[in-house]
């Protein structure tokens, strides 16, 4: 009897490797989500929901804070020499001490976020962590297993304004996969030890968002459904910097920046 049943067991297991090996020669692989939309129709939704974002924030212009990225960028830049993209960096008047990325290269700070932070390097940091999911293409993987492909599509040709809204606020507020949120620190890490900022400064972020805006957790998206901020903060503030060198950006003096778009 028990010979019987480990015969039936072994019949079972080998027929089960030999099925998967069967399927998955005749079953061709699922293409990757941030693979489904091409180059143009990533550009086309980038530019709809740019408009978007832009009729429904008010842009500060901050000649200072524009240098200050350029300045920035400059260092990352150098670090990236086979990204696809150009960045574009704006700042919206809005309180809530956030940043999201969009699609194609487009990177939003809110006000708030310059209220709070006490370093430039922190401001740095967060970009860091944006650029993180642009290049790894988190926010089209993100909308599309949200919202599906033909509606992305569809929103791209001008489509339904109301989940044109649904996006916009999805990638302000909602939260990466806990993976994707760890391949954007992780790179992020690395390009602000590359670029001659110290890492710390992210899980320095990090502590300042957890400690002074619980409230808004759920509504700041480098925060949002992350049980494990604790860790990554720690991961920050651990990391080795062995080797690193430091090119302050003392220089360029953390200012607030204010409605009007001028600098106290």
């Amino acid at each position: 009897m028990l010979q019987k049943i480990v015969r039936d067991g072994v019949i079972l297991v080998v027929g089960c490797v030999l099925l998967w090996f069967v399927l998955s020669k005749l079953i061709p692989a699922q293409k990757p989500l941030n693979n489904m939309v091409s180059p143009e129709q990533e550009e086309k939704l980038a530019d709809y929901i740019t408009d978007l974002v832009e009729t429904q924030y008010t842009i500060i212009q901050d000649t200072a804070w524009a240098n200050r990225f350029e300045e920035i960028m400059t260092r990352f830049e150098k670090q990236m020499p086979d990204s696809d993209y150009e960045y574009k960096i704006k700042i919206l008047d809005d309180e809530l001490p956030n940043a999201f990325a969009t699609l194609d290269g487009n990177i939003y700070f809110f006000k708030g976020m310059f209220d709070m932070a006490d370093k430039p390097e922190e401001i740095a940091a967060v970009l860091a962590h944006e650029i993180a999911h642009v290049e790894k293409k988190h926010v089209i993987s993100k909308l599309i297993s949200e919202f599906g492909l033909t509606i992305i599509t569809t929103v791209a040709t001008g489509g339904d304004m109301v989940l044109a809204r649904e996006m916009i606020l999805m990638m302000t507020r909602g939260a990466f996969s806990r993976r994707q949120e760890k391949e954007a620190d992780d790179f992020a890490l690395k390009l602000l030890f590359d670029s001659g900022i110290n890492p710390k400064y992210l899980g320095t972020l990090f502590r300042k968002l957890k400690d002074e805006h619980p409230e808004s957790a759920s509504q700041i998206e480098i925060m949002s459904s992350h049980p494990d901020l604790q860790s990554r903060i720690e991961k920050s503030l651990e990391y080795s910097t062995e080797g690193f060198k430091e090119i302050p950006l003392d220089s360029m003096k953390l200012d607030r920046v204010e409605e009007s778009g001028e600098l106290n």
